[in-house]
């Protein structure tokens, strides 16, 4: 085996380690962060990186925050481009909202995206919502 096929491995096993010890051992979340950040300061040793592992709550309702409006947030707007996943969206934007009350969220998705979704878009306040058609080939 190369060091390239040992690294892969060794960032495998890395990988997986918390969650084998987790349903083994039962272990705690932190005990498997704890777990996870050790295994990462080994690799850091080892390779020219450095390693991060991110946390972050999935729903905005988790997210607490000492919010404050300035005189830049109401002269900013945050652009979101892309497909309408899930809740994913949604839940992006009310962390957007937040974080930053009152300022303008332009989000900007295609027309066929999830109806439901672009409903829910749609109704809220601080949003602007830009929605375009997929252009085919001959339409150039």
């Amino acid at each position: 085996m190369n060091i390239k096929t040992n690294m892969k491995e060794f960032a495998r096993e890395i990988i997986l380690l918390p969650f084998r010890l987790t349903a083994r051992l039962n272990m705690k979340e932190e005990a498997v962060m704890n777990t996870l950040k050790r295994g990462m300061e080994i690799m850091e040793s080892k390779t020219q990186y450095f390693y991060s592992i991110k946390r972050r709550p999935k729903k905005a309702d988790d997210i607490y925050t000492l919010a404050r409006v300035d005189e830049i947030y109401r002269k900013s707007a945050i652009i979101m481009q892309g497909v309408l996943e899930d809740e994913f969206t949604l839940e992006t934007l009310k962390v957007y909202n937040k974080l930053y009350p009152g300022v303008l969220v332009v989000v900007s998705t295609w027309a066929s995206e999830n109806e439901h979704l672009i409903k829910k878009l749609e109704k809220k306040k601080t949003v602007l919502l830009f929605l375009a058609n997929i252009l085919r080939i001959a339409d150039f």
